[in-house]
């Protein structure tokens, strides 16, 4: 059964040939894979097969053998998933803020970084989803956030 994914924003399609009882035998890129996935807690995994590493995840976020994947199926809204929502700048998961590269009243555009934070002992940066004035900013360096929290408020109604 073919089945398509975005992994990392591009859209792959892998042939999934078993898919039972925790064990999932699939071909990608030309290559067959073979795995059984093992619980360790509820955001980690051990898997074993022709693929044998631990992995750390959280929603569509994984860390796979020190690299960071992100899944999620093609046909759901991107909306769903971004960390970006009218305005609101959200937390892509749990993590701890490191820098806060802006502050109210900022005038900023599309792209501007506004946050760093680490998240599964990676950097991730918050960037502004549309040219905007930074109307409130929720947390503040070294401060601890949960997955899917308003992280900066940014009024894309003014002119920038």
């Amino acid at each position: 059964m073919k089945k398509k994914l975005v992994l990392n924003g591009e859209e792959v399609e892998i042939n999934v040939l078993t898919n039972r009882h925790g064990q999932v035998e699939f071909t990608f890129n030309g290559r067959d894979y073979s795995i059984k996935a093992n619980q360790l807690g509820p955001h980690k995994t051990f898997l074993t097969g022709t693929l044998n590493a631990r992995v750390i995840h959280t929603d569509h976020d994984f860390m796979v053998a020190g690299k960071e994947l992100r899944v999620e199926p093609p046909n759901s809204s991107r909306s769903k998933n971004r960390t970006d929502t009218g305005g609101h700048m959200l937390s892509p998961m749990p993590g701890k803020i490191l820098q806060v590269l802006v502050k109210v009243g900022d005038v900023v555009k599309k792209g501007d970084s506004l946050i760093v934070m680490e998240a599964m002992k990676m950097e991730h940066t918050i960037k502004a989803s549309e040219d905007g004035v930074i109307s409130e900013v929720h947390f503040g360096e070294g401060q601890l956030v949960a997955g899917g929290v308003d992280l900066v408020d940014l009024n894309c109604e003014q002119e920038a």
